[in-house]
């Protein structure tokens, strides 16, 4: 596969994704637990995306600052961690016992900042979960994201937390949990759709770096 449509897939599963006001006397749950998505993928491009065989499903996994995402299927299943106190997500290389700093964002350069998701005002039930409705435009797309109040993340881990660059973080979604995701550009549209959540509390030490792995800067592997 190459670099380009590992980059491109990474960035549509991990970025793409982007309200009710709650009142202050009502607490705010927290998620933690795993979310698992199907992904397709339509449009006039599909057959060059698709000689790479890329990932088709998804899984997050969310442990207050700390989360894993799976890339599933494909040529080439991927795992990236993003570990909170170290504000560095790493890409997982199981077989070799390796874990690779940065492996999308360049270290050198300032973070890409990404649009804010903005309500439109419309609520949809997506399998069974009650979404509100954002937006998401750039000068090259155009994002549809569902997100529930009931499935959110406390941003305050992320405080100063420059490459935590999940879904959930998108700016407007406030920590909710996107449900559905549609992203429309040129030649390509993207759908990835939540098939099923589970409640799970993990232990910290499955959201670490074994330490027998070696750590390296830069993943070139794809």
């Amino acid at each position: 596969m190459t670099k380009r449509a590992v980059i491109y897939l990474w960035i549509m599963f991990g970025c793409i994704f982007s309200g009710i006001a709650q009142s202050s006397e009502q607490p705010i749950s927290y998620f933690e637990g795993s979310i698992e998505y199907k992904v397709s993928v339509e449009g006039a491009d599909k057959a060059i995306l698709f000689e790479n065989e890329p990932n088709t499903q998804m899984a997050m996994h969310i442990k207050d600052g700390d989360y894993i995402v799976n890339l599933i299927g494909g040529r080439y299943p991927k795992t990236f961690m993003f570990i909170a106190d170290s504000n560095f997500e790493y890409s997982i290389d199981m077989n070799n016992k390796r874990a690779f700093r940065v492996s999308i964002y360049n270290h050198f350069k300032p973070m890409w900042v990404r649009p804010p998701a903005i309500p439109n005002g419309e609520t949809e039930t997506i399998n069974g979960v009650l979404c509100d409705v954002y937006e998401v435009k750039t000068d090259s797309s155009y994002t549809k994201i569902w997100a529930s109040e009931k499935y959110r993340v406390n941003t305050d881990f992320y405080h100063n937390k420059k490459r935590a660059q999940a879904n959930y973080l998108l700016p407007g979604l406030e920590g909710r949990i996107p449900i559905k995701t549609i992203k429309k550009e040129k030649g390509l549209t993207s759908t990835i759709t939540m098939s099923k959540i589970t409640p799970i509390k993990f232990r910290k030490e499955q959201f670490t770096i074994p330490p027998d792995f070696v750590i390296k800067n830069r993943d070139n592997r794809w």
